[in-house]
């Protein structure tokens, strides 16, 4: 379908702007070149195109989230096996087009009546607008000194820019108190109080990308396959559908869509993907001067909290909560495995294997989209996936401050891994991933020592030592774990050779990272001094030697357990030292 630009003046205001036409999503093309396509643009030259290269990592996750929606609107519940091997080989039919088509008008940003994700006419009593700082989370609320955007980038953005922001916002928007919107009865003083982040900010959130923006696509694109207790597909109970099948939302909370205090994890209010995809966490309106947009209104929405939806989000792993069961008074509830910060998404990747089930009462639960490729490899005849083919898990996640209502950090992370290997049902290459993430995680626990017991023999703190010895192991130990998994497959995982050539490269590590605390060493670490080690007063005698031999005849056992040491020698240049 060819383009249908608006071309405004910038004193007029155009009359539309319509995403299924309009270039607003920022693409990389195979070939390395840029462009920004429309949505229509985006499914029909999918095989052409890489990655979105938006203006934070959450867009990318929240832009590849809608396009989904649009596959599960296109086939309800996912596709079957055959379907997905036509759609794997092919290219998107024309029935994309021909439903996004059927939607025309609730993709519109600036329909009158119903523009895209948001409420037309949405104001309060006192018809207040907000900067745009709320609606763009790359702009530290209330320290617009600490961003890369200022004067005009902050004052207005463009339409395109704004339809960007705007779909990342109902994903990831931060709670706290809202404008206070007319006609939500949840309002009091003129204020809406907090119901919690926006829903993907609850999550994990996971990615698989393919080669091209087809292939990932369809590698997320998860099937009802994966699970026979629990229906996705639209019937008199359950509904899911994207945003854009039902009918346009009010300011008020949508009836019959929220999920009541009472009834967590009931059937009846996740629906399944393409509703959690399209989840309508805020209710917001753009404010348009000429073909700018220079504020916004963003209000509550509808509210939903994560616990117990692992059979509806595929794109989240889960773990066990304790505390959530004893608080709602429920046998087991899952919530969404968030990332760390301080920890690479490498240190936990065995979690990701889909390996344990709901059914199994695990304490981890992996995401229905890396059970969807087991499906694929596994549950399909025959097998669907490429025997060879290297993919990239990508992480995203937030972490949110000051009781969830600002965007403290933002998550970004990724790893090259085989299509055996992430699909991989086996407990025992499950295991080789955890030994070795294990492995370093022991390595760096003992270096940490290491550094303490060298700063303890020079009279000094231990806690900068400490976290500095931490720090560069995982340094080496990131690109190390990084190359070793990369060229690893489920075949090749099994062979005991795949273990111990990470044991060699954990013992490299820790020999050099040792050394160099070696070298950092204050001279009176040498000489060293009696340092309390027990309650009743008794002292030991810290000094470099001493802890250089600990800590080789501990590195000696983590790598060789269940042997003895060998004699434990200072090399040549440490005495010279």
């Amino acid at each position: 379908m060819p383009e249908q630009h608006t071309r405004t003046t910038a004193a007029q205001a155009p009359a539309t702007f319509n995403l299924l036409d309009e270039p607003w999503l920022p693409v990389e093309r195979v070939d390395g070149s840029s462009d920004t396509l429309s949505l229509l643009e985006v499914f029909s030259q999918s095989r052409q195109i890489t990655r979105f290269v938006g203006d934070l990592p959450l867009q990318d996750f929240a832009l590849h989230r809608l396009l989904l929606a649009v596959l599960y609107g296109v086939l309800p519940g996912g596709a079957s096996d055959e379907v997905w091997k036509v759609l794997w080989n092919g290219e998107f039919p024309t029935a994309v087009t021909a439903y996004l088509e059927r939607y025309r008008h609730r993709f519109d940003l600036l329909d009158p009546e119903q523009p895209f994700y948001q409420v037309a006419g949405l104001t309060t009593a006192k018809g207040e607008m907000t900067g745009l700082e709320r609606l763009i989370l790359d702009v530290p609320n209330g320290h617009p000194f600490f961003t890369t955007r200022g004067g005009r980038g902050v004052t207005s953005i463009s339409l395109a820019e704004a339809a960007r922001w705007l779909v990342t916002a109902q994903a990831y928007d931060p709670s706290g108190i809202k404008s206070g919107a007319i006609g939500d009865d949840r309002v009091s003083k003129g204020k809406g109080y907090p119901i919690g982040v926006a829903w993907a900010g609850h999550l994990g959130g996971l990615l698989i990308t393919g080669r091209t923006l087809h292939e990932t696509l369809l590698l997320n694109f998860v099937g009802q396959q994966v699970q026979a207790d629990v229906q996705w597909k639209p019937s008199d109970r359950l509904d899911d559908v994207p945003v854009w099948q039902r009918p346009q939302p009010t300011a008020a909370a949508t009836q019959g869509l929220n999920q009541p205090a009472d009834a967590v994890g009931s059937l009846r209010y996740f629906h399944g993907p393409a509703t959690l995809y399209t989840w309508q966490s805020r209710r917001i309106r753009l404010a348009v001067t000429g073909d700018r947009v220079t504020g916004v209104l963003i209000a509550n929405g509808d509210a939903l909290k994560p616990q117990n939806a692992h059979q509806y989000e595929p794109m989240s792993a889960w773990r066990r909560s304790a505390p959530q069961e004893k608080k709602l008074n429920l046998a087991t509830v899952y919530m969404p495995l968030e990332h760390q910060p301080d920890r690479a998404l490498w240190r936990g990747i065995g979690q990701f294997l889909p390996v344990t089930t709901a059914e199994t009462g695990s304490d981890r639960l992996s995401s229905l989209s890396t059970r969807w490729l087991s499906h694929l490899k596994f549950g399909a005849e025959p097998p669907l996936l490429p025997d060879d083919q290297l993919v990239q898990l990508k992480a995203f996640g937030v972490v949110y401050g000051s009781n969830s209502s600002v965007v403290d950090e933002v998550i970004s992370d990724d790893l090259d891994l085989h299509l055996s290997l992430l699909s991989s049902r086996d407990p025992a290459v499950k295991g080789v991933l955890d030994s070795a993430t294990a492995l370093a995680d022991q390595g760096v626990a003992q270096l940490t020592s290491f550094a303490a017991n060298i700063a303890q023999a020079a009279g000094q703190p231990t806690d900068g030592p400490r976290q500095q010895a931490r720090e560069r192991a995982y340094e080496l130990f990131d690109g190390a774990f990084r190359e070793w998994v990369r060229r690893l497959t489920a075949e090749t995982a099994r062979h005991s050779t795949a273990l111990e050539s990470w044991k060699t490269t954990v013992g490299e590590v820790l020999r050099l990272t040792g050394d160099e605390l070696i070298a950092d060493a204050p001279p009176a670490a040498w000489a060293g001094r009696e340092v309390s080690s027990g309650p009743n007063g008794a002292t030991q005698l810290r000094n470099l030697p001493l802890a250089d031999a600990w800590y080789r005849a501990a590195v000696y056992k983590l790598l060789n357990p269940g042997t003895k040491p060998q004699t434990i020698e200072s090399s040549e240049s440490r005495s010279d030292a």
